[in-house]
C-alpha cells in the first residue's frame, strides 16, 4: 500500500495495483476542480489527493520496485536462511506505506 493525502488532510492507503490512471487539473472533468488537484482513477472511482501526478507515479514505482525486491530476497532467504536483506526491503515497504515507526 502507498499512503496518499486526501483533500481533507486525511490519509488514504491504496494498493498501487488498483490505480489505473492519474488525472491532473480541471481540464479532465468536474471531479478535478483546479490545477492543484490530482485525481487517482482506481478500480472503483476517482479520488482526489494532494500529491502531484508525478509524486503519485513515483510512489507507485517505488512501491513496485521495493515489493519485487522483497519477493526476490524472501525467496532467496527461504533457501539460505539469511533474512537481513529481505527485512531491509520490508522496512522500505513500511516506509512507502507511511507505516514506519515515529522516533
Amino acid at each position: 500500500m502507498i499512503r496518499l493525502t486526501l483533500m481533507n488532510e486525511e490519509y488514504w492507503y491504496v494498493n498501487p495495483d488498483h490505480i489505473v490512471g492519474i488525472k491532473s487539473g480541471h481540464k479532465y472533468g468536474s471531479a478535478i476542480e483546479s490545477d492543484h488537484q490530482t485525481g487517482i482513477e482506481h478500480t472503483i472511482d476517482v479520488t482526489q489527493v494532494q500529491e502531484s501526478p508525478e509524486e503519485v507515479a513515483r510512489k507507485v514505482l517505488e512501491w513496485k520496485l521495493a515489493m519485487e525486491g522483497y519477493r526476490i530476497f524472501t525467496k532467496r532467504a527461504s533457501i539460505d536462511g539469511d533474512y537481513d536483506v529481505a527485512n531491509l526491503h520490508y522496512d522500505e515497504l513500511k516506509r512507502l506505506a507511511g507505516l514506519e515507526e515515529q522516533a
